[in-house]
């Protein structure tokens, strides 16, 4: 940690915070911004197991308040900003709890704020789409609005700075004041009626020497290179509408799409509007509290900003991560920008001043001391590259682990087969259909720098669009496929996005899936039914989806139909028509008329509906990721415990937010196999994965992260001389010795390196065949063999002696030297391809 402990009052026993006095030489105010609060409001409740509480102890959304709370009068902030999206499900009354107790921090200490809907907090949030007759303030139904309810005009009003809200309620202006001048900021709500838009005119006519800050939900949008601002048809109705004609506008802030950019424009008198967009919800746990703080240097007329968190300080030393990054200092979350404000604003405020120095050191740069003051970021651990392909942790209950390893650049045969390491349950490219030509699959060396795997599958046409699908699936008759995973699991995959991807042709492309539709089994309750059992999938906004199907419950009567309409049903079941407890049954296959013609009148004079009896009750549970970046390799893993069947998704070894608990198995049908690269039910195919799959492991149980495919064996090496070698009880590569040694590797999956001719001759106590290694891929380098199969080449071969098995190295053909013994074993037993590591 750092020595160095500062709080504000230290900051002014210390000099280094003033806001007044000779040794002060900056001019400035902050403005602090919250961006979207959305998954800080939702994942704090129990219904989403109160995710932040229970793993670290504190929330987000709290956190900030209380820091402005703590701290914006001191640093001179006198105004907060919400730019919208302050709940994730608007017809959630606990999710609104959470903001209203978050923002009251505020309203106790004082702090004034302005706030605004996102298309979140509204009962209908569509988007703009060139008209203005939908989903406007205009077209809603103001008494069911939530967000009214628990952000009225009443309630604004408690600010000092407030100056009025616009008939509807959804947008407000607040006057207030700093370094002796008066700004304006018009909060516009989810989405601006034409009514709306008169209004915010007619408040900035009403206060013509003030200079307006504009914030609202959307307005910029992000290129795909996560860094360049792009103008939406909604920002150019802004522009039109609002603010290219109206000078005093200087500065637009919103949220709504993901990331952080900037854009400068010109408005209608030559001059600069500078535009933000800042939405931190798809990073590492919905934000991790990412606020903003823009300083307005108005001596040196430069706006400053600084992204930063006052949560992750908070959170217990055992959950931090390299995610946890409490000041961003990229070049879209700090920098610095000119703007002369006295010749910016001479066109409606020609008196404007800068005001008296209030401190000598900026804003930006106190909020860094303070938020680092008892903070280090964690320093990314150097991660250990595979030293061989064999080089990482078996688990013990490895249901089936597919390695995507082939020829570079061939492409992948029809039908062609993948290896299961289980030996159990082998992959097979499905046949070629709708279009797919053989080049649409091929092998590649690229690969994750961490998987010991050296290549992938990619996928180069697969899409949404129903033509050109390539992917493979399991054999029939194979283990895996009767397997629901009740016992808990793990899922690993390791992937990377094409940067080809668009979300029009590629939105929920899948990693696997499982064969068959959901609502085809018997006793699915949930929406979504033609959905696939399972979806590991991505979304329209690339984040990773996985949702099973899973088990809640036992039998139940399943409503199927109205009066004289058709009940339908997967198999066999038992059949219910009727109401008010009066019921007749039948048993049907599939189908059953729901009418009094196929039952009889249990009950006459009302409406009656049929239900057949579910043997098994299912729904779907989700776990979502945040925004994955394209073309890089990602390993994923979704770790289900076998007890309290809680599933939490980790990616790059962090926990994602958005997790679930009690999600039993993952249901399919039995015999159906399971896909890679894709979904397909009733012979159709659609969303094949766009990119490439290095490899991907099913393990029974929960695994830590130090099992996963990720992690390494230990390492064991000689200390010199002729010595006895031990390994651990784990999977270990063990290096030996310029010596005789006398090596044990002990219990699990072992790989002995042999780098030199005079690393030998050793003899090993405890070599298991098919599970240990014998990597000897240093001692061919060293002889020149450049081959790739030293066996049938003459240059290895195992021979059988009175100790055991006897590996032999020769430089050349026929001399042989001896390299190791293997104690107990058969030479009969030690098989090239199952064995070695060359």
């Amino acid at each position: 940690m750092s020595p160095l402990k500062l709080t504000t009052s230290a900051l002014f026993a210390a000099g280094v915070l003033s806001l007044g006095g000779p040794a002060a030489a900056v001019s400035s105010f902050g403005l602090a911004v919250l961006p979207d609060t959305q998954f800080y409001s939702r994942y704090a409740t129990p219904a989403e197991g109160d995710q932040f509480e229970n793993r670290y102890g504190s929330d987000p959304y709290l956190a900030q308040t209380r820091w402005l709370a703590q701290h914006a009068q001191a640093l001179g902030i006198p105004f907060v900003v919400h730019l919208g999206d302050v709940v994730d499900q608007q017809d959630k009354p606990a999710q609104w709890e959470v903001a209203d107790g978050a923002m009251k921090v505020l309203e106790d200490a004082g702090v004034p704020y302005a706030i605004l809907s996102g298309n979140h907090d509204v009962t209908v949030g569509c988007g703009y789409v060139g008209r203005q007759d939908d989903c406007t303030d205009a077209q809603r139904d103001l008494s069911k609005e939530p967000y009214l309810k628990w952000f009225p005009t009443t309630r604004a009003q408690q600010n000092a700075t407030f100056g009025g809200r616009d008939p509807s309620g959804f947008h407000e202006y607040h006057v207030f004041e700093a370094q002796g001048q008066r700004f304006m900021v018009l909060a516009l709500g989810w989405r601006v009626s034409d009514a709306g838009f008169a209004w915010a005119r007619s408040v900035i006519k009403a206060n013509p020497t003030v200079p307006v800050i504009v914030t609202t939900h959307d307005n910029l949008a992000i290129k795909s290179d996560a860094r360049t601002a792009l103008t939406t048809p909604y920002s150019e109705l802004l522009w039109d509408r609002l603010i290219r004609d109206n000078d005093q506008i200087f500065m637009v802030l919103n949220g709504h799409n993901h990331g952080a950019a900037h854009l400068s424009s010109t408005n209608d008198f030559g001059h600069k509007v500078e535009q933000f967009v800042l939405d931190y919800q798809m990073a590492y746990q919905g934000g991790n509290g990412y606020m903003r703080v823009m300083e307005f240097d108005l001596g040196a007329n430069r706006i400053k900003a600084l992204s930063f968190s006052p949560w992750v300080p908070q959170k217990p030393q055992d959950t931090l991560n390299q995610f946890d990054v409490a000041v961003m200092t990229d070049e879209n979350n700090e920098f610095s920008i000119e703007m002369d404000f006295a010749e910016r604003f001479r066109g409606f405020n020609p008196a404007f001043t800068a005001g008296p120095d209030n401190r000598e050191e900026s804003l930006t740069e106190t909020v860094r001391n303070l938020i680092l003051a008892d903070y280090e970021d964690v320093k990314p651990v150097d991660p250990v590259l595979p030293y061989d392909a064999d080089d990482y942790l078996r688990a013990k209950d490895t249901l089936a682990h597919w390695r995507f390893v082939g020829t570079p650049g061939a492409p992948v045969a029809d039908g062609g087969l993948v290896e299961d390491l289980t030996g159990r349950n082998p992959l097979k490219r499905v046949p070629l259909e709708r279009g797919a030509l053989l080049g649409d699959a091929v092998w590649s060396a690229d690969h994750h720098a961490l998987s010991a795997a050296n290549g992938s599958v990619c996928f180069t046409e697969n899409s949404n669009q129903g033509v050109r699908q390539s992917f493979f699936q399991t054999l029939d008759n194979v283990p895996l496929n009767d397997n629901m995973l009740r016992n808990g699991y793990t899922v690993e995959a390791i992937v990377k996005f094409s940067k080809d991807w668009t979300a029009s042709r590629n939105q929920w492309m899948t990693v696997m899936s499982r064969f068959g539709v959901r609502g085809d089994l018997q006793g699915f309750l949930g929406g979504w039914k033609g959905s696939s059992t399972l979806q590991f999938a991505v979304s329209n906004l690339r984040e990773f989806q996985w949702e099973p199907t899973v088990h809640v419950g036992g039998q139940a009567w399943v409503t199927c139909a109205n009066e004289n309409q058709n009940c339908t049903f997967p198999g066999t079941a038992q059949v219910r028509y009727g109401a008010n407890g009066q019921y007749r049954y039948t048993t049907g296959e599939g189908s059953v008329s729901c009418s009094n013609a196929t039952f009889g009148d249990p009950v006459s004079g009302v409406a009656k509906s049929c239900a057949y009896l579910a043997e098994s009750l299912y729904n779907s549970k989700t776990n979502w990721s945040g925004e994955i970046m394209i073309d890089t390799w990602q390993h994923v893993a979704i770790v289900n415990d076998p007890v309290t069947h809680d599933t939490t998704m980790y990616v790059a070894g962090a926990p994602v937010l958005r997790n679930v608990q009690n999600a039993d198995g993952v249901a399919g049908f039995a015999g159906k196999p399971w896909l890679v690269g894709g979904a397909a039910a009733a012979g159709s195919s659609a969303n094949g994965f766009l990119g490439c799959i290095n490899e991907v492991r099913i393990s029974e149980g929960a695994l830590s992260p130090d099992q996963w495919l990720t992690a390494r064996k230990t390492r064991v090496t000689g200390t010199g001389g002729r010595q006895g070698i031990t390994g651990t009880s784990g999977d270990d590569l063990i290096i030996s010795n310029a010596a005789a040694d006398t090596v044990t590797g002990g219990a699990g999956a072992d790989t002995f390196v042999y780098r030199t001719m005079r690393d030998g001759i050793d003899t090993i106590t405890d070599f298991v065949p098919g599970e240990d290694r014998l990597n000897l891929s240093g001692v061919l380098a060293s002889i020149h063999y450049s081959g790739s199969d030293p066996v049938a080449d003459g240059h290895v071969r195992v021979v059988d002696s009175a100790s055991g098995a006897v590996v032999q190295v020769a430089a050349s053909a026929g001399a042989f030297r001896t390299l190791v013994v293997l104690r107990g074993v058969s030479a009969a037993r030690v098989a090239a391809s199952s064995s070695f590591v060359f």
